[in-house]
């Protein structure tokens, strides 16, 4: 008897008319019988709902299954592809997604604070605290998720009065402090505007205590409201405008000193050790005025003794490498001059000897 012959999806079933054992007294023709095999498609969701696998006979039509559900994900077909008719040989597709991107949408007194846009499941930085005069903010209601859920979500700013005797809260956003509080101030007096706040020192209180009442406010800088060159000195960097006026009076330097906390959340991976404020004028002049960032305090904490606009921006690494240059050259200038001087008196003392 031949070999077996072989046919792609099929199973050899024998020989019609049956092959003889014998050689017959005439030609004979024999034709090869088939059985069409049955394959299997399995479906891998790659962690989507179940899919059941499919049975056929090779060449059959395959018929494509209701497509697999994931959270947060959109279901972007199989790989390898779903044939049209069923193979010869049993396989498994693997489901393909692509990760949906959600928003969260922040609101402090039912406006729109700041929108956070990004994939279902990366982690969530909730963006700077709201400006709100006379309160102090307490966070988000409901609670920020840590990762991005897999829907659209709003949260609502909350906030505690800041209830201390003498402070008055306006409706421009802007806190009054009584003249009876400058007057008895023993220690700081601080007016919270969320988690950013500004300090009079004792001294600045001092100072203050002849003019009547204090408007104080600590606003997020408008554009709209400036100068071009402004503008484009702050550029895209977070920035705020302090002011303190009496009686519709700005008021502007201030010997005694005050502290400003500024609200900041650093990026994921940012070396907050460059972070400094930097003090802009309306001509567009910048001058760093320092400060560091407070974990604490939610932002960058700063001393100054006049009020203007103050951004947050971070000093390039050469930059910071270059003041310690200065310094060392400062430090071994100090040192050299110390020697110079030292040498020069045992000289003179041994003349005068």
């Amino acid at each position: 008897a031949p070999s077996d012959p072989v046919r792609e999806g099929h199973t050899f079933a024998g020989w019609s008319p049956a092959l003889p054992a014998t050689m017959p007294a005439q030609n004979l023709t024999v034709t090869a019988q088939w059985e069409v095999n049955e394959y299997t498609i399995t479906f891998d969701t790659a962690g989507g709902s179940d899919v059941a696998p499919v049975t056929g006979e090779y060449g059959s039509l395959v018929t494509a299954p209701a497509a697999p559900v994931r959270e947060g994900h959109t279901f972007a077909g199989w790989s390898p592809a779903l044939p049209a008719t069923m193979p010869a040989g049993d396989m498994t597709l693997v489901a393909q997604w692509e990760v949906d991107q959600y928003t969260m949408t922040f609101l402090s007194e039912g406006q729109v604070h700041a929108t956070l846009t990004q994939p279902y499941g990366s982690t969530v930085v909730a963006p700077v605290a709201p400006i709100r005069g006379g309160y102090i903010f307490d966070g988000w209601n409901p609670d920020i998720p840590a990762v991005m859920p897999a829907r659209d979500s709003e949260y609502d700013a909350k906030w505690i009065l800041d209830s201390t005797p003498g402070y008055t809260v306006n409706q421009d956003g802007s806190v009054t402090i009584d003249d009876d509080v400058l007057d008895s101030a023993v220690a700081p007096v601080t007016v919270m505007f969320g988690t950013a706040s500004v300090t009079l020192t004792v001294e600045t209180c001092d100072d203050l205590d002849d003019i009547g009442d204090v408007d104080v406010i600590l606003k997020p800088f408008v554009s709209e409201q400036t100068t071009p060159e402004m503008i484009a000195a702050i550029g895209t960097n977070p920035a705020y405008t302090v002011t303190i006026s009496s009686g519709g009076n700005p008021i502007t330097q201030f010997p005694g000193g005050i502290i400003i906390v500024l609200p900041y959340v650093p990026s994921d991976g940012e070396d907050v050790s460059l972070l400094r404020v930097v003090h802009v004028a309306e001509d567009g002049t910048t001058d760093v005025v320092g400060g560091q960032y407070d974990a604490e305090e939610g932002g960058m904490v700063f001393s100054i003794d006049h009020l203007s606009t103050f951004m947050i921006d971070s000093a390039s690494p050469s930059s910071a490498g270059d003041s310690l240059d200065q310094g060392a050259v400062i430090l071994v200038a100090v040192v050299v001059m110390a020697i110079i001087i030292a040498v020069l008196a045992g000289y003179f003392a041994v003349r005068s000897s």
